[in-house]
């Protein structure tokens, strides 16, 4: 979609409004076009002392994320025959059942897209509509960013 990859470029804010480079950025593909949101800011740091080490974790500059990862219903959609263990999982979302999740993953999506783009409230909501049938890739893209994978 041509129109949207352009309004992804004409709504970017500028470094010097504090959003950080696009290339430098993790992406949401939405309808097609790739839309940089900010890094989650979050750092392990290993602290070594007296033969043990401590993990102290700094800057995360989106706790909500962690909340988003509490509701997602992951699912094992694979298991090894050998072990049981989960190969792959899928992400489960039923609207009716799972509001809070919903809810929360749009609010994150667009505070961080905001960080990057002046976008409009319509703007973000025809951005983050999501076809029931077909599902939606970003919220997948959401739970890699908001699990550190991304």
């Amino acid at each position: 979609m041509a129109e949207l990859a352009e309004l992804e470029v004409s709504r970017r804010r500028s470094l010097a409004d504090g959003a950080a480079h696009p290339d430098l950025c993790p992406k949401l593909v939405l309808h097609g076009s790739a839309w940089a949101v900010p890094s989650r800011g979050l750092t392990l740091t290993p602290v070594f002392s007296g033969g043990k080490v401590e993990l102290r974790e700094s800057g995360d500059q989106y706790p909500e994320a962690a909340r988003l990862m509490e509701l997602a219903n992951i699912q094992p959609s694979e298991t090894c025959k050998a072990c049981g263990r989960p190969l792959a999982a899928e992400l489960v979302i039923d609207p009716a059942k799972h509001g809070e999740f919903m809810t929360l993953a749009c609010e994150l999506a667009a505070k961080l897209l905001r960080a990057q783009y002046d976008l409009s409230d319509a703007e973000l909501s025809m951005l983050l509509t999501i076809d029931a049938d077909g599902g939606a890739s970003w919220i997948g893209q959401l739970l890699s960013w908001a699990g550190g994978s991304q």
